[in-house]
């Protein structure tokens, strides 16, 4: 339903792709993750369930890629908290 109300947020299509992935539907819940990400590349979670999504799919290098993502940004967030 949140994707329905709200098709350009992205906790709607993270929360549906994680789901999706969970229940087994790898396809549709990387799709949602993917249009997550498009929506707000800046947010760790995305990265990191599309990258648990991409490893549990085989693509290793798109789950490489991702959790590496999600590394620098969270090293961002770290640094940008301290000062």
């Amino acid at each position: 339903k949140a994707v329905e109300f709200a098709p350009g947020s992205f906790p709607g299509h993270n929360a549906l792709g994680r789901l999706l992935v969970e229940t087994g539907d790898l396809k549709g819940g990387i799709e949602q993750l993917e249009i997550a990400t498009r929506l707000d590349p800046g947010s760790p979670q995305n990265h990191i369930a599309l990258a648990t999504a991409y490893g549990k799919a085989g693509r290793t290098e798109d789950a490489k890629r991702e959790r590496q993502i999600f590394l620098d940004l969270r090293k961002e967030l770290d640094a940008a908290e301290k000062r």
